[in-house]
């Protein structure tokens, strides 16, 4: 029986940080960018983890979680929410921002949050730009 679209998405999620945390061993092995391959293993792996420990795959929490996995976090969710998806609009910067604020401190990493924001001008001068056709 094909699972049905949640259940995917849910799988998806959770194998996703995994099976992106092994993509950087190929490059270690190549010898290319070796000094980069624990950052890109830890955004891979660590950036669905929660500050309040209750995030994935391993439930860290704090400063367990490696500061590039935090940042990240940040802007994955600052993007998914200012971003159009087929089954809703985009949210203005305010709304994404005020969530943020929200989640800062249980859900995500407040001091990245504020940083972020503090970029609110460079994050709508790259905004206005158009976007890139993904055929190339």
């Amino acid at each position: 029986m094909p699972l049905r679209p949640p259940a995917y998405a849910f799988l998806y999620m959770r194998f996703g940080a995994i099976v992106g945390g092994m993509t950087p061993i190929s490059l270690e092995d190549s010898g290319m960018f070796k000094h980069r391959v624990d950052m890109l293993r830890n955004i891979a792996l660590y950036h669905h983890e929660a500050i309040n420990g209750r995030g994935y795959p391993r439930g860290l929490k704090g400063d367990e979680i490696p500061i590039e996995a935090r940042i990240v976090s940040v802007a994955d969710m600052f993007g998914a929410l200012t971003s159009k998806r087929p089954y809703r609009k985009a949210w203005t910067n305010d709304e994404a921002f005020a969530t943020l604020r929200k989640m800062a401190g249980t859900q995500v990493d407040q001091d990245c949050v504020e940083a972020l924001i503090t970029c609110r001008g460079e994050i709508e001068q790259i905004q206005t730009k158009p976007e890139e056709d993904p055929c190339g």
